[in-house]
């Protein structure tokens, strides 16, 4: 049975609904929203975080990208994840790597791809994935 958290603003308005059974995965959609969608360019639907801002800092940003996509990979790990899911998880952040290291394409890629997101998203369908296909306590690979 899934729990469902609502949170409200002060005017008691329904904002955000998240659906995590698991707080890990709670607090990894927190993390990645924090990197990749925490503020909106006023006047439009474009969302950027912390991973954008930072990334305007050369080399500095580079560092920091690495170390976040770091975490999610620890935290993937000890989740259990499918090596499959590292690999698809990898490709996401060499390309926000690579691409984010060339100096102005790479901060505008960086607004777009979103491999906090991706990668948070996959560790969530790959947990999923692993309940549906649980039989007799061990998942069926």
């Amino acid at each position: 049975m899934t729990q469902s958290r609502t949170s409200t603003d002060s005017n008691s308005e329904k904002t955000k609904e998240t659906d995590y059974e698991n707080p890990d995965l709670e607090r990894l959609h927190r993390f990645a929203s924090m990197l990749d969608d925490r503020f909106r360019i006023p006047g439009t639907d474009i969302r950027f975080g912390l991973d954008s801002l930072i990334g305007l800092i050369p080399g500095v940003g580079d560092l920091a990208t690495s170390i976040a996509h770091g975490y999610l990979f620890w935290q993937a790990f000890k989740l259990g994840v499918r090596k499959r899911v590292f690999w698809k998880m990898l490709f996401n952040a060499v390309m926000d790597l690579v691409v984010g290291a060339v100096p102005f394409v790479g901060d505008i890629f960086d607004l777009f791809w979103k491999s906090n997101r991706k990668n948070a998203a996959i560790i969530r369908d790959e947990l999923a994935w692993q309940r549906a296909n649980t039989v007799e306590g061990k998942v069926l690979r």
